[in-house]
């Protein structure tokens, strides 16, 4: 392997491709920059079409729509936005979003409106979770300003049970949940079922560090993506580890 180009870009967190692969979005702190990958110039870079800023904490995951004209994100100050990539002078879409003071955002999947036959599926629906041990099934109606709380799923107070991590199958049948634990919980997708959960893996080891205070700071599973074709779903976490589930 071969450096092939490169973006100078400080503080870097997250970085996400658009579906097509003719974009990706860095997250930078508070704020989100949305660059091109077929205009690049050796002196100035990947062109820069979009930046955004409306997080009042860190931006922690960034989703584009799959006809990649919406981009969605979630950060540490429990807020859920929308933005327009095909409208870099007013991108935010104010019928896109769910603020949650009391918690901050880690993760997020989604579920986009498509269209089945004749009829168009006018709702989309999204799942975030954060650091308060439980996460939350969100949806809003297209052209309907604000989105709202369908479904919390609330795992208790042990630290170990906190959500780090989502991953949506491509059916859109499965969701599975990474802990700090080192667990993967497979749930039914919606969410709104009565018993969604389906399974507990135990895939990791997590590891423990001094935290503030003299609290214990508990870190599992960092990262999570399921196959094409559904078949896998790999997960990584602080204990060094791969885990594959066929």
């Amino acid at each position: 392997l071969k450096q092939f180009r490169e973006l100078p870009v400080k503080g870097c967190r997250e970085l996400t491709f658009c579906n097509g692969g003719h974009m990706f979005a860095c997250c930078l702190g508070i704020s989100i920059s949305v660059y091109s990958t077929y205009d690049y110039n050796a002196q100035t870079g990947f062109q820069n079409i979009l930046s955004v800023s409306g997080h009042l904490s860190p931006v922690k995951r960034v989703l584009f729509s799959p006809d990649d004209s919406i981009m969605y994100s979630c950060g540490m100050d429990g807020n859920v936005w929308g933005w327009n990539v095909m409208n870099p002078q007013n991108p935010r879409i104010d019928d896109i979003n769910m603020l949650n003071k009391p918690t901050s955002y880690t993760g997020m999947v989604a579920e986009f409106s498509t269209k089945d036959g004749d009829k168009e599926k006018r709702w989309n629906r999204v799942a975030v979770c954060g650091t308060e041990n439980y996460f939350v099934e969100l949806s809003w109606q297209e052209d309907v300003k604000d989105s709202y709380a369908v479904k919390n799923i609330v795992l208790g107070d042990d630290p170990r049970d906190c959500i780090t991590c989502l991953a949506l199958s491509k059916s859109k049948k499965y969701l599975f949940a990474g802990t700090s634990g080192g667990n993967i919980l497979s749930y039914d997708w919606p969410l709104d079922s009565e018993k969604p959960l389906n399974r507990v893996y135990r895939a990791h080891q997590y590891k423990t560090s001094a935290g503030a205070g003299g609290s214990v700071d508990i870190r599992g599973i960092t990262s999570m993506e399921i196959s094409h074709d559904d078949s896998y779903l790999f997960s990584t976490a602080e204990d060094g580890t791969v885990f594959v589930i066929g």
